[in-house]
């Protein structure tokens, strides 16, 4: 049974060197505390968010092991131009707890090491935000700044005419533990 496993994960990865560390610094009984990170023991939601404050996460982050998969849908290179994945690129972004967002899809910069998430159909426009664009040439990661849309790898104007866009939501890099990128098989 996996009961706990992201408690367990966050106290292996913690500063906390035993269950006495972590029993002082929650003020929970050490032998709770045991009985969590052993598995034995369901931790119940004041535990819960007591862990959650501890450990600087959120809640969600203690309560659920979900894993969240996300589909790479195409890849970045350095001059900003996205192109879609191939048949060998059958890759999926994997996130341990992370708060699911519906509709997001992800492009992955393998050069940079970073994974741009972004909504499809959303086609609202905000000044200095970053937007998956597609052109009547090529796509692009890009940046819309005084009506118009400049290539957030290299900072030049784009001047393709513009057939969609979809905001980035957030770009996030693959050196943070939370996220790792899988192959589908």
């Amino acid at each position: 049974m996996n009961i706990n496993k992201s408690l367990i994960q966050l106290f292996k990865s913690s500063k906390f060197k035993n269950h006495d560390e972590l029993s002082k610094a929650t003020k929970i009984d050490k032998s709770t505390i045991s009985l969590h990170l052993s598995g034995k023991r369901a931790a119940n939601l004041t535990h819960a968010n007591i862990y959650a404050k501890i450990f600087n996460v959120p809640l969600i982050k203690i309560i659920s092991n979900e894993i969240i998969k996300y589909p790479i849908v195409a890849y970045v290179n350095l001059k900003g131009e996205v192109n879609p994945r191939g048949e060998d690129d059958n890759q999926i972004l994997i996130s341990n707890n992370q708060i699911q967002k519906n509709k997001h899809y992800c492009i992955l910069s393998r050069d940079t090491n970073e994974v741009f998430f972004y909504e499809k159909e959303s086609n609202k426009k905000f000044f200095n935000s970053s937007y998956y664009i597609s052109t009547n040439k090529k796509n692009y990661i890009a940046r819309l700044k005084n009506n118009s849309f400049e290539n957030l790898f290299t900072n030049k104007i784009i001047k393709d005419s513009i057939d969609s866009y979809s905001l980035i939501t957030s770009i996030i890099s693959l050196k943070n533990k939370d996220f790792n990128i899988e192959d589908l098989t």
